[in-house]
Order: structure tokens, then sequence, then C-alpha cells
């Protein structure tokens, strides 16, 4: 390593930067006129307000935060889980986690496929099924596991992968659903 661990976080930094600076300048604004409001802090706290107020947007929020919590603490606990406690080597894991990347693509391209056939709203609606079973189950193997020991890693991998999977078409949904009332209230670029 010529300039250490840290320096991926100074090329990504950069990446950033340099996608800002393109998107400032390439992408034309899209909010229609009518809709344009000031860009000031107490506009953008008045419009915030609004939408915690609606169950919808909230309801769509949460579901798409609670997602997004399930891939955290995948991150944050799967490293233990698989070489702590099963004793899978660091480059399995690898594998481990490289597919679960690719269960995240392959409902990345499903949802970029059927986003506009079916609409947002009824992928949504059976995507959630998805962690509504695996959460559950996955949480009753542990509790069995932590006391037993006799589940096992592979129970837990068949839920990870569909779970992870359904980020791909929850997130962006519920985003979609979340937004698509509120047009009037969309951000807007400053020039």
């Amino acid at each position: 390593m010529v300039h250490g661990w840290r320096a991926i976080f100074w090329v990504l930094a950069g990446i950033g930067v340099v996608a800002l600076v393109a998107a400032y300048i390439r992408l034309p604004e899209t909010l229609r006129p009518e809709y344009r409001q000031p860009f000031k802090l107490s506009s953008i706290l008045k419009r915030f307000g609004e939408l915690v107020r609606h169950k919808a947007f909230m309801g769509y929020a949460f579901t798409g935060t609670f997602q997004f919590a399930a891939l955290l603490s995948f991150l944050s606990g799967s490293p233990f889980l698989f070489i702590e406690r099963y004793g899978v080597t660091p480059r399995a894991y690898g594998l481990i986690f490289g597919g679960m990347v690719v269960f995240m693509t392959i409902g990345s391209l499903l949802n970029a496929k059927f986003a506009p056939v079916f609409g947002a709203g009824k992928i949504l609606r059976y995507a959630v099924i998805v962690p509504a079973i695996v959460g559950p189950a996955a949480l009753i193997m542990a509790v069995i596991e932590a006391k037993y020991g006799t589940i096992g890693m592979w129970p837990f991998l068949l839920c990870f992968g569909p779970q992870i999977a359904t980020i791909s078409l929850i997130g962006p949904n519920s985003m979609a659903m979340a937004l698509q009332r509120y047009p009037h209230m969309a951000a807007r670029r400053r020039r």
C-alpha cells in the first residue's frame, strides 16, 4: 500500500466532489416555476414541518428507514456472526458479502424493469412482505441458536438473501411514494 488504507476515503471524497460539480453544471432545473420557492432555511424548515405532519409521508419514510436499518444491522453484525460465531474465514465472508451485493443488484434490476409496469406502490406493497416474514424468522432462529446452538449458518443466509434483495425494492419505491404527493415541496437548485 503506497498511501495507506485512508487513501480510499480521499479518493471517494474526490469522486464525490467531481460528481457534485458535474451535477450542478449539467443537470437542468426540473421543478416547475410555479412551485419554486426561495432557498432559505426558514422555507426549508416550514416545508419539512408540513411533511412530518402527513401520515402517508411518514409511513413511507419509516418503511424505507426500517429497511435501511436492517441493512446497517447486517453490515455491522454479519462479520461477527459469520467469522466469530461460525468460523468462516475472512475470504469466505467476503464471498458471502459479495453474494449479498449480487442480491441487491438483482433487486435493483428487477425494480428498474417492473416499476414502470406495475408502479412503485404495488411493488412496495408486495416487497414489504419479505422482511415481515424473514425478519421475525431470523430473530426466532437467533434466539434458538443463542440458547441451543442447533440452527447453524445456512438458515440465516436463506433469510438474509431475500431481505437484502428487497432493500433495492423497498428503498426507492418508498421514497417515490413518499414524495409523489408533494411535488410543490421538491428541492430546488440555486442558480
